[in-house]
């Protein structure tokens, strides 16, 4: 991108349909799904759109407008991009025109390509890099695949090992922290104990660098005590996790200024200095638990507002406490613990289940296989269990087709498992009563799909790949990727 004006037409002045002659106003739906309700939902596999034909098509892009600090959250910046081409509307009239020079080209992606990554950034086989190619044309290669967010819910299990961390920084208010921190640069870390010594090379890097880093940073807000962010960091969580695995954020104020020259004979200046610093345990405690309350843990997704302390927390153990549930009196909080930072989190995870219910049942039954502690009641853990399964019913549609290979073959192990109290049913009973329901579910979820005579695509894969007969070795299994497991071996074979 240059600074350089231009009088050529840009994308902004054409009309759509100049711009993308292949599309026809017959697919203009596309444009009001926002405007539907949650409820109505349009099936992409109604929507053809035929991109055989697309030409490539190339646009000049002359301007851009020059955000005003105070207004980058999103709900504006939505608000701007709507009335862009509204010429009544006097709001774009004050804001500072850029002149640019960029330069777009929209074209269809090849049919196949021989040289692809996976998210995971995986090489998919057969992997062929055109080594031959131009230098203009190797930007090309390789062909790196994105993970998708769908905006509804898709009935589909895991087929491969997936265990990604997504996290997204939205806000900081420093409004009322004393001391020069006007331009604020943001440091994500993942640690597996407190101390430098336990920080993990798990976050995805840049294209453009290393593969996994240790740590990733924001771009610097420059003279703002209330930046907003807009980066994603992905990162790629260990198998097992524990208690002391957490996320470090750490805040920075940025010297813009070249230190004057008394400065440099006497000492050198620090160009970054710490303002600010909180944590997050990578997993919480279930608040509303009805069974085992004190031993269900659940990633910490969703949103999170959280105080910030002055300093890097040296106490030990902290890493397993928020700073939102417990104050700890040895910090010094900024503003007075109020919650000053706010972010998002979400997971795409065969690993973790992201349903209360599937949580459940999962920590019952791997205690219940575990080997028992001298202080536990066997009736009670086996009571729990034949609770979780009941709930089960109660699970969300979609984490439960997710993780159904999973489910059906800790249900089918259970069925060969002995009773040891005869009250709340039998374990065997209630465990194929489970899956009777589990498997009526999914036929409902997916009878628009389903083959001649009534088979199911979804539990026709799991009879005929991931199925094993339960033994009392599988059953001792305490590893949670044990049906993951066979899936991939299946797959690569």
């Amino acid at each position: 991108v240059s600074t350089q004006s231009t009088g050529s037409a840009s994308l902004n002045s054409m009309p759509f349909s100049a711009r993308f002659p292949s599309i026809d106003k017959k697919h203009s739906r596309l444009g009001s799904v926002s405007a539907h309700s949650s409820a109505e939902r349009i099936d992409s596999s109604e929507i053809k759109i035929n991109l055989n034909n697309f030409p490539l098509k190339r646009g000049l892009i002359p301007r851009m407008f020059k955000q005003e600090v105070e207004h980058l959250n999103d709900d504006d910046i939505c608000k701007y991009l709507y009335e862009l081409n509204n010429k009544k509307n006097s709001t774009l009239k004050r804001l500072k025109i850029v002149p640019i020079h960029m330069e777009l080209e929209i074209e269809p992606a090849p049919q196949t390509e021989q040289a692809v990554l996976t998210p995971s950034l995986r090489k998919l086989l057969p992997y062929v890099e055109n080594k031959t190619a131009s230098e203009s044309e190797r930007w090309r290669y390789p062909v790196r695949e994105v993970e998708e967010f769908p905006g509804h819910d898709v009935y589909i299990p895991y087929h491969e090992y997936k265990n990604f961390l997504y996290i997204y920084p939205l806000s900081l208010n420093f409004s009322n922290r004393a001391g020069s921190c006007r331009n604020i640069k943001l440091k994500i870390q993942v640690l597996e104990a407190e101390g430098e010594s336990g920080v993990l090379e798990c976050i995805y890097g840049r294209s453009s660098g290393k593969k996994m880093i240790s740590e990733t940073s924001t771009v610097i807000q420059y003279h703002n005590k209330n930046p907003y962010f807009y980066e994603e960091v992905k990162i790629e969580l260990p198998p097992y996790l524990t208690d002391k695995h957490h996320l470090l954020f750490k805040f920075y104020h940025i010297v813009c200024q070249n230190p004057k020259p008394t400065d440099k004979a006497t000492k050198k200046t620090d160009k970054e200095s710490l303002i600010g610093a909180t944590w997050l345990p990578l997993r919480m405690r279930a608040e509303d638990n009805r069974t085992l309350k004190d031993d269900v843990l659940a990633l910490s997704l969703g949103d999170h507002r959280l105080p910030v302390c002055q300093d890097l927390p040296k106490k030990e153990f902290y890493s397993c406490i928020s700073p939102k549930q417990v104050k700890l009196p040895s910090l010094t909080w900024v503003d007075d613990y109020k919650d000053l930072f706010h972010f998002r989190i979400s997971a795409v995870s065969s690993i973790h289940l992201q349903d209360e219910r599937l949580n459940e049942f999962t920590t019952c039954y791997y205690k219940y296989n575990s080997k028992p502690k001298p202080t536990d009641d066997i009736s009670a853990v086996e009571l729990a269990l034949k609770k979780s399964i009941d709930g089960l019913q109660n699970a969300r549609d979609a984490p439960l087709v997710r993780h159904l290979y999973l489910i059906l073959d800790r249900l089918f192990n259970l069925i060969v498992k002995p009773t040891h109290s005869s009250k709340g049913g039998t374990l065997s009973a209630i465990a194929f009563k489970a899956i009777t329901d589990i498997v009526r579910k999914v036929h409902e979820l997916h009878r628009k799909k389903e083959k001649p005579h009534g088979r199911n695509s979804i539990l026709a894969s799991y009879v005929a790949y991931i199925f094993n007969m339960p033994s009392e070795e599988l059953n001792n299994t305490n590893g949670r990727t044990a049906s993951m497991s066979r899936l991939n071996n299946n797959h690569t074979n």
